[in-house]
């Protein structure tokens, strides 16, 4: 039948075609998986660094309650002296 040796010829190209749709799939997956790991690191990083900014904040108001000098205090912590200031 012409059908049927028609379709035994298209066979191989037609198992190509879906290797590659597949391949594409988990290119696509890996891609997006990726995108998200990326998204949860730079989350993490920025919590990390708000963590760290209200460790010295606290820190910069100890000081400052005990009558260190701003300037001091400015110096040890990195913050602005209107920052500590506002504490």
């Amino acid at each position: 039948d012409g059908r049927k040796e028609a379709y035994k010829e298209l066979l191989p190209q037609i198992k190509e075609a879906r290797q590659k749709v597949e391949q594409e799939r988990r290119e696509k997956e890996l891609a997006r998986q990726k995108a998200e790991q990326e998204r949860i690191e730079k989350e993490l990083a920025r919590q990390r660094e708000e963590e760290a900014r209200q460790k010295l904040l606290e820190t910069a108001k100890l000081l400052k309650e005990l009558n260190i000098d701003i300037q001091t205090i400015v110096k040890k912590t990195g913050l602005t002296r209107e920052e500590i200031e506002k504490l």
